[in-house]
C-alpha cells in the first residue's frame, strides 16, 4: 500500500491517512486510521475504501480532506499508469514518468 503525503490527525483519535489497496477487481483508495500510540505501522486498519473510477490509471492522490462527518476524496486529472510503474522501479527512475493528464475525465461517482 501506499499513502498519501498529508495525513490528518485528530486529538485523542489518532491519525488517518489516504492510501491505494490493490483488490481484485483492481486498485481502491483506502482511508487508514492509526491509532494514537500505535506500537508498528501494522496498527492501522482500513476504515473506509472507494473503487477507482479508472482500474488501470488511478488518479494520482497527493492529500485529501476531512470534514466533521466524511473523508472527501477527489479523483483527478492526472493519472498513473499502472502498467508502467513496474517498469520505472527496475530501470530506478522516478514515478513521475508513469503520470499521465486525462483532460476529457469526468468522475461518476
Amino acid at each position: 500500500m501506499n499513502q498519501s503525503s498529508h495525513p490528518h490527525s485528530f486529538n485523542g483519535e489518532g491519525t488517518y491517512n489516504l492510501g491505494q489497496v490493490m483488490g481484485p477487481m483492481g486498485p481502491n483508495y483506502a482511508i487508514v486510521h492509526y491509532p494514537m500510540t500505535p506500537s508498528s505501522v501494522k496498527d492501522g486498519r482500513i476504515v473506509a475504501r472507494v473503487p477507482c473510477h479508472a482500474p488501470t490509471e488511478p488518479s494520482y492522490m497527493h492529500s485529501f480532506s476531512v470534514t466533521a462527518n466524511y473523508f472527501v476524496l477527489a479523483e483527478q486529472s492526472l493519472h498513473v499508469r499502472l502498467k508502467n510503474v513496474i517498469a520505472l522501479m527496475l530501470q530506478s527512475k522516478p514515478l513521475v514518468h508513469s503520470l499521465k493528464w486525462r483532460q476529457t475525465m469526468v468522475s461518476t461517482q
